[in-house]
């Protein structure tokens, strides 16, 4: 199964065990969608990336880590309260989909691509399969 992991408490503090599942359908495929996930309002960047591994998420000492750079994301600034968030990509290309919603409901989103290269705290690995 593919997840989503990084640097925020809320998607596994680059703990695999911890990390956010993400769906895809048949019309979408390779593109992968994270479930929503409620963070902080003025978080600043948020990094994260793509692993594989078993469903129920118990080995996480086996999963895949997606190679590359960290993905890179802007938690929008609000008033106080949560932005409700789910990113989409794909294993191994640079570009970032994501949709926010602020408490008082004003929605958002953009498109964005992978920083230069950074350090990453997963091994390089090969495409899911």
């Amino acid at each position: 199964a593919v997840f989503v992991v990084g640097s925020a408490p809320e998607i596994g503090a680059w703990d695999a065990g911890k990390a956010v599942p993400c769906l895809t359908s048949t019309k979408v495929y390779p593109n992968w969608t994270s479930q929503t996930v409620a963070l902080p309002a003025n978080t600043g960047n948020i990094e994260f990336k793509v692993l594989v591994q078993a469903a129920d998420g118990k080995k996480p000492a086996s999963a895949r880590w997606e190679g590359g750079p960290n993905r890179c994301l802007t938690i929008p600034e609000g008033k106080g309260g949560l932005v409700q968030m789910s990113a989409s990509c794909s294993w191994g290309l640079p570009e970032v989909t994501y949709r926010t919603k602020l408490d008082g409901g004003t929605v958002g989103g953009g498109q964005g691509l992978r920083p230069e290269p950074t350090p990453a705290p997963g091994p390089a690995t090969e495409e899911p399969k």
